[in-house]
């Protein structure tokens, strides 16, 4: 199990042999012109598209396995990218934020003070003296119109049940 959330959990990634000029198949852009490599822990090749002076990484090979598989935060940290970036590449190609690598992320880190702190919070919430000063509080006040106007839709995007 890796013991960081930045860590790649399923296979070690390597720049592919690339040279200054070469196109290549991006899977997000398309057909692109490599004009160098990245400063990002893994270096990566840098590309534009002809009639584009934009420049951004070539998400193919390594790069488009880690996006389909790794967590985000850990595609963000190898690769010197946002999490923007990488829930673009990830909706231009089709591929859904919860990722193997994202759930075993959440799985492992996010639930490590769950233990100690997940009790406590559903004691509370469940407390009726708790619930009875909150409604105490509510009581005799408007409702602010933006959250009238969110019931209105709420109930008419509700399906009617038949009436006998």
């Amino acid at each position: 199990m890796p013991r960081t959330r930045h860590e790649l959990r399923y296979e070690y990634y390597e720049a592919p042999p690339v040279e200054v000029g070469q196109r290549l198949k991006c899977a997000v852009r398309g057909e692109v012109v490599v004009v160098g490599l990245s400063k990002g822990r893994i270096p990566w090749p840098i590309a534009y598209k002809p009639g584009n002076a934009n420049r951004m990484l070539v998400v193919y090979s390594g790069l488009k396995r880690a996006v389909e598989r790794e967590a985000a935060i850990a595609v963000c940290h190898w690769w010197g990218v946002t999490a923007q970036t990488v829930s673009r590449w990830r909706g231009v190609m089709g591929v859904s934020a919860n990722t193997a690598g994202s759930a075993a992320l959440r799985r492992n880190h996010g639930m490590r003070n769950w233990a100690k702190v997940g009790p406590r919070l559903l004691s509370k919430a469940h407390d009726p003296e708790r619930a009875a000063k909150i409604a105490a509080a509510k009581r005799g006040k408007p409702r602010p119109p933006h959250v009238i106007e969110a019931m209105k839709l709420g109930k008419l995007k509700r399906k009617q049940k038949p009436t006998v």
